[in-house]
Parts: C-alpha cells; sequence; structure tokens
C-alpha cells in the first residue's frame, strides 16, 4: 500500500532536482490558473451576449471578431512570437539584446498596428457591405479599428512576458482582465447592442496594456541597463524579421485570412444563424484547445533556451512530455465537452438546438493539440519559411474541402466543421512527416 506513496516522493525529489522540470512545472501551474480563470469568464461573457443579442446578431457578433482577429495577423506582423523566441534566446546570454528585441518588436508593431488599424476604419463600409453582406455592421468595424490597435500593443506585451518566462505575471493579470471584459462586453452589449460588444473588447484591450506594461517594468529595466557589462553577439533585427518574423506572419497569413474566409462562405452559402451555430461550437474548441495552447506558450521559450544552452536529449525528452500531455488533456477535455454539448447550447438560449458542429471540432481538437507541438519544434528551430509552406498545404486544404461540404453539399456550420477536421488531419500528417523527415524528432 505504500509503493504508491514511495513513487509520489520520489517523482517530487526528481522534479526538485531538475531545473528544466521547475521551470516547466510553474509555467504550467499559473498559466493554467490565469488561463482557466480568464477564459471561463469570457466564455461566460458570450453567452450573456447570445442571450442578450439572439442567434441573428450573435452570429453578426462572430464574423466581426474574426474580421479583427484576421486583421490582428497583419498589424501584429509577427511580433508576438519574435519577441518570445529572441528574447527567450538572449535574456541570460546577452540581457541587453533582450531590451533590443522588445523595444524593436514594440516600435514595430506600434506603426504596423496604426496603419491597419486606419485601413481597417476606413474600408469599414466596404468590408460591412462587400464581403460580410451586412451594411450595418459598418459601425461596429470603425470601433473594431481602435480595439485592433489595442490588440496589437497586448500581443508583443504577451509575447514578452512568455519570452521571459513572467508566467505567474501573465496568469494573473489575464485572469484580472478577464474579470474586466466580462463586465464591459456585457454592459456594452445591454446598452448598444453589437457595437457595443465590440466597444468593450476595445476597453478591455486598453487595461490589458496598462496591465502587462507594468508586469514588464522590471525585467525591461534590468535588461536595459546591462547594457555595457557583456560584449556577446549583437542583436541584428533585419536578420531576425527576414529569418523568423517573415515567415511567422506568412504562416498566420494562410491561417486567419483562410479561416476568416470560409466563415464569410458559410454566411454567403447560407446565413448568420448558421455562423451563430458555429460560433458557439468554434468557442468551445477553443475552450478545449486552450490548455494545450497555454502550454505552448510556456513550452517555446523553454524549448528555445533549452536548444541553446542543453543538450538534445533535454530537448526531446521535454518535447515528447509535451506532445503526450497535449494530446492526453485535450481527449479528457473533449469528452467531457461532448458529454455535456445538450445542457451547453441550453445556457445560450432557445434558437441554440444544433451542436453536430461541436462534436466534429472536439474531434479536431484532439488533432490540432499534438499538430501545434511539430509547430513549437519549427518555432524554436527557427525553421519558419518549412512551417509557412506546411500551412499554405492547409490553406489549399481547407478551401477545398468548404467548398465541398458547405457549397456543394450545403451542408451549413457542420460543414465548415467537416472541413477542419479533415485539413487538421492531413496538416498533422504533412507537419510530423517534415518534423521526423528533418530529424527534428528523434525517436
Amino acid at each position: 500500500m505504500r509503493k504508491p506513496v514511495y513513487y509520489i516522493d520520489a517523482q517530487k525529489k526528481r522534479i526538485a532536482r531538475s531545473p528544466l522540470a521547475k521551470r516547466l512545472i510553474d509555467g504550467i501551474s499559473w498559466t493554467l490558473v490565469g488561463n482557466i480563470i480568464g477564459k471561463f469568464l469570457q466564455l461566460l461573457a458570450f453567452i450573456f451576449v447570445a442571450r442578450i443579442l439572439g442567434k441573428e446578431a450573435y452570429g453578426q457578433v462572430g464574423i466581426v471578431r474574426s474580421t479583427l482577429m484576421m486583421f490582428l495577423i497583419f498589424s501584429s506582423a509577427g511580433m508576438g512570437i519574435t519577441a518570445t523566441r529572441y528574447i527567450a534566446r538572449y535574456r541570460n546570454s546577452n540581457p541587453h539584446n533582450a531590451y533590443l528585441v522588445y523595444n524593436f518588436t514594440q516600435k514595430t508593431v506600434f506603426w504596423v498596428g496604426l496603419i491597419f488599424s486606419l485601413l481597417v476604419f476606413l474600408s469599414s463600409s466596404f468590408i460591412a457591405e462587400k464581403q460580410l453582406n451586412s451594411v450595418q455592421l459598418s459601425d461596429a468595424l470603425k470601433i473594431g479599428a481602435v480595439t485592433l490597435f489595442f490588440m496589437t500593443l497586448s500581443s508583443v506585451q504577451t509575447g514578452s512576458l512568455n519570452g521571459f518566462e513572467r508566467f505567474k505575471k501573465l496568469g494573473i493579470n489575464t485572469a484580472i482582465n478577464g474579470f474586466i471584459q466580462l463586465v464591459s462586453v456585457v454592459l456594452g452589449a445591454y446598452l448598444w447592442g453589437i457595437n457595443g460588444v465590440v466597444l468593450g473588447l476595445g476597453i478591455a484591450s486598453l487595461v490589458l496594456i496598462v496591465q502587462l506594461h507594468f508586469a514588464l517594468r522590471d525585467d525591461i529595466h534590468r535588461c536595459k541597463n546591462t547594457f555595457k557589462s557583456l560584449e556577446t553577439e549583437k542583436f541584428n533585427a533585419k536578420s531576425v524579421f527576414i529569418q523568423f518574423s517573415l515567415p511567422a506572419i506568412l504562416q498566420s497569413l494562410v491561417y486567419i485570412p483562410v479561416l476568416w474566409w470560409a466563415k464569410t462562405y458559410l454566411i454567403n452559402q447560407s446565413n448568420y444563424s448558421e455562423m451563430a451555430i458555429f460560433d458557439v461550437a468554434e468557442q468551445w474548441y477553443y475552450v478545449v484547445l486552450f490548455i494545450p495552447t497555454s502550454l505552448s506558450s510556456i513550452v517555446l521559450p523553454l524549448l528555445t533556451n533549452v536548444n541553446y544552452s542543453s543538450s538534445g536529449n533535454q530537448y526531446n525528452k521535454l518535447l515528447k512530455f509535451n506532445l503526450w500531455l497535449n494530446i492526453g488533456i485535450s481527449v479528457v477535455a473533449a469528452l467531457a465537452v461532448a458529454l455535456f454539448a445538450p445542457i451547453i447550447y441550453k445556457f445560450y438560449g432557445t434558437e441554440f438546438t444544433d451542436f453536430r458542429p461541436l462534436l466534429v471540432l472536439l474531434i479536431t481538437v484532439v488533432v490540432s493539440a499534438a499538430n501545434n507541438v511539430f509547430g513549437q519544434v519549427i518555432a524554436s528551430k527557427g525553421i519558419m519559411w518549412i512551417g509557412f509552406m506546411v500551412n499554405l498545404l492547409w490553406a489549399i486544404w481547407l478551401i477545398l474541402f468548404s467548398i465541398i461540404f458547405i457549397g456543394n453539399m450545403q451542408k451549413g456550420a457542420v460543414g465548415l466543421a467537416y472541413a477542419l477536421l479533415i485539413s487538421y488531419l492531413l496538416h498533422s500528417i504533412a507537419q510530423g512527416f517534415v518534423a521526423l523527415r528533418l530529424k527534428l524528432v528523434k525517436n
């Protein structure tokens, strides 16, 4: 009977002796706490929004949010993941270089974010009428342009905190901001409808910028003031942009915009009610995926740091642990959500009854969780151009299967879910094959 106790004690001692294990456990603990609270509050906010606005208007909110996320890919210019990787690389060996990375990414997203926010503001009427098939969404997109700018700035701050491995600070601020978003979004929906929801998102994003500024202040000050004490490799912004940031942008460009196209295709082939059904399913898809995604944000700086400072054996151990942990968590979470799917949909109102898209996306999430691990390997090794080519294949598959299931077979929301499942499955096979072929993952 005492063997399990001995085993647990042995594992505790093993973790205590391993600095890498302690860093991983610390990161997981704080990130999960912050993200669980933040994600729950966000989910609660949009359940209230669905009940306040109704099915059709909720579908419109969903496509406006997707539009902002698409433009966020352009406006953030790949700087979030760039900050994570290069701050993790330099924070110990050359802290001033870490400061230069932060400075470079901050300035880049400020100006690029400003340009794209103005572009969205000025083209809001065209996007609403020609792409979203709903002229009344023009004002929501104008408000969304300001929200986009705030979201762009906070994306680099989040990436920087991950690079410094300040998971506790990030977790606490994520939880606090989840409450702020709940209040601002629900109040906005009640007072001003769709426009109020977008305004609420903007307010929460602005507050998050202030929160993360104070969270980063000590690390940035420390790195800046080590300028004269070290003479190691210099940070080359041009090289980093060409080798890492640019392909990271292109990877995202073949993901979010193509997914946005698939959603607008769904609207034009069906209606906003089908978009509302899919948006609810997609929300819970991200609820299940958020723990594996959170783990990825922890593991990327660890993989990068280990890749440059430790043995390949440590790298592979961390990678395999992350892979099986991601798959295990996503399977358990997906089964739990599938079991309660009929009850979950009742919270959104009597108009929401078709939960088939959710069941399909819950299968997809397990594939995505494993797929994300291979993506983190590619990012940690810095071979982003290969990642871009594989993502391009995913985009082609999603377009093809969306046309088949939504256009030809008229399957609506469940058709888009099928298209995502098949395209992610093929993407996982391709990305896993590439990683193994290049001997990124050793058996």
